[in-house]
């Protein structure tokens, strides 16, 4: 079985041309799905509708949004849809990237707000085209626990990265952070990193919010001094 640490794997499709309903695991992410190919291609289908991979590839931007009607667990099959270059998800109990989301190499923004992720996983890195990453304030709180990965340090177009207020994720925000030359906004706040060190390579350009961390090693005598840092003490 493939946890959410493994190295993404070759994403196997669905033969195409194929139904909609066939290409997803979730059929409430099918339904979205296919109404993003309707928006997309000019041409209303439904998921018991057949689709060309020139169909699936016209869907660019991903967008679901507070409110929208019908909840869905799983994201499997999303691979399909190879030329996205934008996701928006809020408020879905979505609670892990699947394997082929790390194979959308167009990809530039992804924000998966309010939704129910549990980890971060290690390809996250083979996203390298991503100017924005929001994974912020995922529910209930502290559901998402575990480590950066290392891989991070892979995503050098990054701008924005956003992990705030998710209370769980710990350790020491890996070296590799470094590499985020182009990182204009950093969002790691209301979280229980020991080690932060790697803050004091970042570029002086960067904008961090670090408040509210537990207690632990915190060399930061060369961040900039417009930042500031509030210490929680390890309950």
């Amino acid at each position: 079985m493939t946890s959410d640490t493994a190295i993404a794997k070759a994403f196997s499709p669905v033969i195409i041309p194929a139904k909609i309903r066939t290409l997803f695991d979730d059929l409430s992410f099918a339904h979205i799905a296919a109404a993003h190919i309707s928006e997309a291609t000019g041409i209303p289908v439904t998921i018991d509708d057949v689709v060309t991979q020139d169909m699936l590839d016209k869907v660019t931007v991903l967008s679901v949004l507070s409110g929208a009607p019908g909840k869905f667990t799983s994201l499997r099959g999303i691979g399909h849809l190879r030329n996205l270059q934008n996701v928006m998800i809020e408020n879905q109990p979505v609670t892990r990237l699947p394997e082929d989301f790390g194979t959308l190499a167009k990809l530039t923004s992804a924000h998966f707000i309010n939704s129910a992720l549990k980890s971060i996983p290690d390809w996250i890195g083979n996203l390298t085209s991503l100017t924005q990453l929001n994974l912020s304030s995922q529910r209930p709180l502290g559901i998402m626990r575990g480590s950066i990965p290392e891989s991070i340090g892979n995503l050098t177009r990054l701008e924005r990265f956003d992990v705030g207020n998710n209370n769980n994720l710990c350790g020491k925000l890996p070296d590799s952070m470094a590499r985020l030359t182009a990182l204009k906004n950093l969002l790691i706040q209301s979280n229980g990193f020991e080690d932060m060190t790697v803050l004091n390579a970042m570029p002086s350009t960067t904008n961090i919010n670090f408040h509210n961390q537990a207690l632990g090693i915190f060399d930061l005598g060369k961040v900039r001094q417009n930042n500031s840092l509030t210490i929680r003490l390890p309950e």
